[in-house]
């Protein structure tokens, strides 16, 4: 009787600790419903630069002395209309061309106008519209990079983002070298023998900067051969491309050799210009093992000299 009373109370002490147990535990789903953490959104923000205006070669389409107008896009998921955006170039390499006021100017848009600056700010309704503006003061590969700091109220937000630029200038001098070359018992295209003949050659040459990097349109691995347009008539030339100054934009004129014309720069209407201009130089690019041009194309390239070398 003791036996049965045992077994039956450990029964019961059993039957109740479980029922207890089982209120106690929380239930499978309660658990992975507290371990569940709600994401925070993230916050997107960069820029990009690009060039306001394309142009045949892309980036590479400059010239010295030019100012290029660039277009930012800033993506900031934040909708934060108290921000600016301040952009900073970073870098003093030389090599690079990141000197400011040396190889190259900054000019921030102020209410439409350029103004010089060390950096540029947008406001939040600007971020999808930013103008700044780059004169390119020298000739060369240009590799310059630029920070953005988001700020509201003159605290920084989060960290700052970066955005490279990268493009090429290069530099013509065109001109013309003219004299008398002695031919003496020639006839010149009148049958009148002279002794002397008036001869006029036009070149250009083009310049790709003075660092050691800078070999934009001299590089060992590509070939290069150009095209000219002069303003005056279909009297362009074509060749290989050198790094010297003999490279012809328009014919040669040889007086008392069949050709009774001096030739000279004139001053004409060209592309809206009034002045000596070259209306075009196009560059064509191969790889040495490769067929695929790359085509540049540089208009209104100035002719800056005229001088007697003969």
């Amino acid at each position: 009787m003791k036996n049965l009373f045992k077994i039956s109370f450990c029964l019961i002490l059993a039957i109740f600790a479980g029922s207890c147990s089982k209120e106690e535990s929380p239930k499978v789903e309660e658990i992975v419903k507290e371990t569940i953490i709600t994401p925070v959104p993230e916050n997107i923000l960069s820029f990009k630069i690009s060039a306001e205006d394309g142009r045949v070669g892309g980036n590479g389409n400059y010239q010295a002395g030019e100012t290029i107008r660039f277009k930012v896009a800033i993506t900031d998921s934040q909708q934060d209309l108290g921000a600016e955006y301040i952009i900073t170039p970073e870098g003093q390499n030389r090599q690079k061309h990141q000197i400011i006021e040396e190889d190259y100017k900054l000019l921030n848009n102020v209410n439409g106008v350029m103004i010089p600056a060390s950096k540029i700010a947008f406001s939040y309704a600007e971020r999808q519209n930013g103008i700044f503006s780059i004169t390119i003061l020298r000739p060369g590969t240009f590799t310059l990079k630029f920070n953005m700091q988001k700020k509201n109220n003159g605290l920084n937000v989060g960290l700052p983002t970066s955005e490279n630029l990268a493009f090429a200038a290069v530099a013509f001098s065109a001109y013309s070298e003219y004299g008398y070359q002695d031919i003496r018992g020639h006839k010149n295209c009148y049958g009148t023998v002279e002794n002397r003949r008036y001869d006029r050659n036009f070149y250009f040459s083009v310049n790709c900067g003075d660092q050691a990097t800078d070999k934009y349109l001299f590089d060992s691995n590509f070939t290069y051969t150009y095209e000219s347009s002069y303003c005056a008539g279909s009297s362009g030339a074509s060749g290989g491309l050198s790094d010297g100054n003999k490279n012809k934009f328009c014919r040669s004129y040889a007086a008392g050799a069949g050709d009774c014309s001096i030739g000279r720069l004139e001053i004409i209407n060209c592309n809206g210009h009034n002045g000596f201009i070259i209306d075009e130089i196009k560059i064509f690019i191969k790889p040495v093992n490769g067929n695929v041009f790359n085509t540049i194309s540089y208009k209104n390239v100035p002719i800056t000299n005229e001088f007697n070398v003969l």
